[in-house]
């Protein structure tokens, strides 16, 4: 194992310019190994996004460049802090957040048990809680798990091709969600009107109501019109546009998002998509997917395919997207350990190297 001194981290500073050039270069590195046959955002677009990050008023992150001792050309991890914001100074004690990248030559070191310490020191003198982590490979979920985490999400990038889909089926879908939920509107915005803020902001919570009980630092991050507004505002400067449908009576009862990138015009993203629970079995999911896959079709030429990040669990969700034709491409994970539970992994880890 890697001497603890042999590696050192450093925190960044958006005001160096040579911070920046270390990071977007890792950032590019990452993306390579991670996604070796997709484009990248440019530099400039991953910078203004970072940006964006810590100018929230919600979260406020702090970032560590890691390096091997005197060695400072080159990171060998990323190590990412946030804290939630209920407020000015007021911060969220129940949950915090982070992100502990290695590159993959430099893993099984000893690096990331070392940030993990790191780390869970940070959240102890904080008072937090529980700790949100997310992995996109298999790798880092089972490292949490092994740490006493759990998995709280689990969602799968599935892959449909616009010349696959049935079309005929799609407009047969919209056709019977339309005749049979005659009291039912629909509607297609690229920003949530300030009209529908209330109503999308409450399907949002009511949404967060169905999670499983036991993932409750999920349950009590409250979704707010400012959290929406930075959002919309992080996927601007990064060159994206999010379409948001809805369909809705009195209040919004079902909602699908796509995400589109300048710098990948072949391909479009499926987001979020959700049924209240009390609405499902009335072809409302059929109806709002097909619709906006006709969008799509009509609006942006240049898409050939479409990404879908579902959640797992979501049985409707997957038997539609399975009609659709979508197929299972990748997995991420969304993980929750306590800040306790950490510890005791760490002291027991350590206590055995000694």
């Amino acid at each position: 194992m890697i001497d603890t001194m042999e590696f050192e981290k450093v925190k960044f500073n958006p005001e160096d310019d040579d911070n920046w050039v270390i990071l977007l270069d890792f950032n590019r590195s990452l993306h390579r190994y991670l996604y070796p046959n997709e484009a990248r955002i440019s530099d400039e677009a991953n910078k203004q996004e970072i940006i964006r990050q810590f100018s929230r008023g919600d979260i406020k992150f702090d970032i560590y460049l890691v390096f091997e001792r005197a060695k400072r050309d080159k990171m060998i991890a990323l190590f990412m802090v946030g804290f939630f914001y209920d407020g000015p100074d007021m911060m969220n004690k129940e949950v915090g957040i982070t992100d502990i990248i290695v590159l993959p030559e430099y893993r099984r070191k000893g690096i990331a048990k070392m940030l993990f310490k790191d780390l869970h020191d940070i959240m102890k003198e904080h008072g937090i809680v529980d700790i949100i982590c997310n992995s996109q490979e298999e790798e880092g979920k089972l490292m949490i798990e092994k740490m006493n985490g759990k998995v709280l999400e689990s969602n799968i990038e599935n892959r449909v091709y616009l010349k696959d889909i049935d079309w005929n089926l799609m407009n047969e879908w919209v056709t019977d969600g339309i005749s049979n939920n005659k009291d039912v509107n629909l509607k297609v915005f690229s920003k949530i009107p300030d009209e529908y803020m209330n109503w999308y902001i409450a399907m949002q919570n009511e949404m967060l109501d169905y999670f499983p009980k036991d993932n409750l630092s999920l349950n009590e991050a409250m979704i707010t019109s400012e959290m929406i507004r930075g959002k919309e505002e992080q996927l601007s400067f990064s060159g994206k546009t999010k379409i948001t449908a809805i369909l809705y009576t009195d209040k919004i009862l079902a909602q699908t998002e796509m995400i589109f990138a300048q710098n990948n015009l072949d391909r479009i993203y499926q987001g979020l998509s959700y049924t209240l629970p009390r609405y499902v079995n009335k072809g409302l999911g059929k109806w709002m997917k097909a619709y906006m896959l006709r969008f799509v079709k009509d609006n942006y030429e240049t898409v050939e395919f479409i990404n879908s990040n579902l959640i797992s669990d979501d049985a409707a969700l997957s038997s539609i997207n399975e009609r659709i034709g979508f197929q299972r491409a990748k997995r991420y994970y969304t993980l929750e350990i306590s800040t306790e539970q950490l510890g005791i992994y760490l002291h027991e880890f350590f206590h055995v190297l000694v």
